[in-house]
């Protein structure tokens, strides 16, 4: 019914885990990424005090586009190069 396919590679860039062993690692220990704003994404009046509604899922190991890229495309991009190179491909081959 299905033509079979296989799974070469694979990444993720997620709240408290910027790959897939780290995002495993979280299932397995049963631990949370939920936590404080990063100080930089904070408001200023509150940069030094957490606030309890501040609380969620950030991703701080990724930069915004300086090129003008949409940040969805820049994530989508960041993402599939980790993938190509978890599988062992070079993308610019």
């Amino acid at each position: 019914m299905f033509d079979p396919i296989a799974i070469i590679g694979s990444a993720c860039l997620l709240p408290g885990a910027n790959n897939p062993d780290a995002l495993w690692s979280i299932a397995l220990h049963k631990q949370s990424a939920i936590g404080h704003a990063p100080i930089e994404r904070q408001f200023p009046q509150q940069s030094h005090t957490p606030w309890p509604h501040d609380l969620g899922g950030y991703i701080t190991d990724f930069n915004t586009p300086q090129d003008g890229l949409d940040n969805a495309f820049h994530w989508l991009h960041y993402v599939t190069n980790h993938a190509f190179n978890n599988a062992g491909v070079n993308p610019a081959e």
